[in-house]
């Protein structure tokens, strides 16, 4: 129940902050999609299934609040999270750091496919809108991966949600704190 109550916690608060918070700060082209850099972040923390539900969750709300079509975005996220995972070992031995660059790598990847699924329905507008939005997209994550994982790093501990991956870490967090709580 507390993982159930945390996780839609940070979903509703990324649908607020991507549709509300930042079209206000930010022109068009430096806006970050937050959901995906949550997403790709959380995978390093959560564990397996848990992080992947909680991407394709993601999926279906970036899909049904920004995307023209509906299915394909969410698809891509899987796609990209697929990816982030192959170094499943590294990426969470890395802690927020690599979080952080998965993250960014993450969005290259999902916006790169959604710019070939574009171009496989046959738009050729698409493709080069899609590939510029991937890069613009990329360099914002950059700034909002970061933000994401060190983030969510603190709360996943503070709430006890961190996998067994990330458990097994136990050496200091990047601010200097224990990672875990001792009890």
């Amino acid at each position: 129940m507390r993982v159930f109550g945390v996780l839609s916690a940070i979903w509703l608060a990324v649908a607020v902050v991507q549709q509300t918070v930042l079209p206000v700060f930010l022109p068009a082209a430096w806006r970050p999609d937050v959901a995906l850099a949550a997403g790709l972040a959380s995978l390093a923390f959560l564990p397996g299934r848990t992080g992947l539900l909680f991407v394709f969750a993601l999926g279906v709300q970036s899909d049904l609040l920004t995307s023209p079509r509906l299915g394909a975005l969410t698809v891509c996220y899987l796609f990209a999270a697929w990816l982030v995972r192959l170094p499943e070992r590294d990426l969470i031995r890395g802690g927020p750091w690599s979080a952080w660059l998965a993250a960014a790598a993450g969005t290259f990847f999902a916006y790169g496919a959604y710019a070939f699924v574009g171009a496989l329905a046959g738009e050729t507008w698409f493709v080069a809108e899609g590939f510029e939005r991937a890069f613009q997209h990329t360099l914002a994550a950059l700034g909002a991966g970061g933000v994401a994982a060190f983030a969510l790093a603190e709360l996943y501990a503070w709430t006890g949600l961190l996998g067994p991956g990330a458990l097994q870490r136990r050496r200091p967090d990047d601010f200097g704190r224990p990672y875990l709580r001792q009890a």
